[in-house]
């Protein structure tokens, strides 16, 4: 399954000037592979303190296990998605 999450955090939660919680932030997107998640996309508009990512996992869980470590930092939106042919 194809997901888009959008993850927002606020000016007091950003991990830009906190060396912990950029570690914390980092690590949880670098380990999602162990967890059977594949990241095909992840960009940032700073200003807005929101991440965009396009993953894919087998299930909702793992996605939502993914963030266990950092849900005190942000609020995701994750909706499932799906490729779009372009043969309309």
């Amino acid at each position: 399954m194809m997901f888009h999450i959008q993850a927002t955090h606020s000016y007091q939660t950003c991990g830009a000037n906190d060396p912990d919680k950029k570690k914390l932030m980092r690590s949880t997107f670098l380990n999602a592979e162990e967890k059977g998640i594949k990241i095909h996309s992840l960009v940032t508009n700073r200003p807005s303190h929101t991440i965009y990512m396009i993953a894919e996992s087998e299930t909702f869980e793992a996605i939502d296990k993914m963030f266990d470590p950092i849900l005190t930092m942000t609020d995701a939106i994750i909706t499932p998605v799906m490729p779009m042919s372009l043969n309309l």
